[in-house]
């Protein structure tokens, strides 16, 4: 069995000469649910929150240098790397193939000290409840007014991003867009579909993508470098189900290219 790796931000963790010195325990996100105990009644209630808790890990590392002046250079090179990953920043492991989720270090301060006085240190994290299938975060080209097939691999319901473009002229003012998605999907264990209605979402020539966000359930339009313009009042898909969905986006000659970044995820 290969030993142990990770990724964090942009380097894995063997690149800088360390490793971990431990495999680590199966971390899964927890449901948020609140036990509430009724005076006269047996047994506690239950209420779900409807949403997974960030997940507190660590990670054992250590350098690994023949000479004091290689394993120093090594923790002063991994130390000024942690510096720049302040915050949520991508988080991969050898566990986990193919995935991605997002993590944050909490414990920057400690380990500095550590590494370069030991050359060991504990690392903790917080991350996202979610792994993410890298590949399904790529954006698939559909084709307005035809009936798109996507299959979620995971028990998990998934929140596709749909990215309009808009055709616009340098020339003109805001444009008005309205467009209607029908998704035929597994919700709460029933397949069926629901009909949504995007109302004026407002592009232009400078911000010229409307993006409908299902996870964070907002309409937006933005430009290239992902800066936001303006937000629309509209009626946003619900979160899919596991299996087969089907998802027609209504015609408009407002559209001139349409895609689906499908966001398979697991625990």
């Amino acid at each position: 069995m290969a030993k142990y790796n990770f990724k964090f931000g942009d380097t894995w963790l063997s690149e800088f000469g360390a490793v971990c010195t431990e495999e680590p325990d199966m971390e899964i996100a927890q449901r948020d649910v609140s036990f509430i105990d009724i005076p006269g009644k047996d047994g506690s209630d239950l209420i779900d929150n409807k949403r997974y808790k960030n997940v507190e890990f660590s990670r054992e590392i250590a350098l690994v240098g023949r000479k004091v002046s290689t394993a120093n250079e090594k923790a002063v090179q991994l130390i000024n790397n942690f510096a720049y990953l302040q915050g949520y920043q991508p988080f991969e492991d050898t566990e986990h193939n193919g995935m991605v989720t997002e993590a944050a270090l909490t414990n920057f301060g400690e380990i500095s000290k550590k590494l370069r006085t030991f050359r060991t240190a504990k690392l903790n994290f917080t991350r996202k409840p979610y792994w993410y299938l890298k590949e399904s975060l790529e954006s698939k080209e559909v084709t307005m007014g035809t009936s798109t097939t996507l299959i979620n691999p995971y028990p998990a319901t998934a929140c596709p991003t749909i990215i309009l473009m808009i055709n616009t002229s340098p020339y003109s003012t805001d444009t008005s867009v309205n467009i209607t998605i029908n998704v035929s999907s597994t919700y709460e264990g029933v397949y069926s579909t629901k009909n949504y209605a995007i109302k004026n979402a407002v592009a232009n020539y400078n911000y010229p993508y409307i993006v409908i966000d299902i996870e964070n359930q907002c309409v937006f339009s933005r430009n290239d470098n992902g800066e936001k313009y303006k937000f629309s009042d509209s009626d946003v898909p619900m979160p899919i189900g596991p299996g087969k969905t089907e998802i027609t986006i209504s015609r408009n000659g407002h559209v001139k290219q349409a895609w689906i970044i499908p966001n398979w995820r697991c625990l």
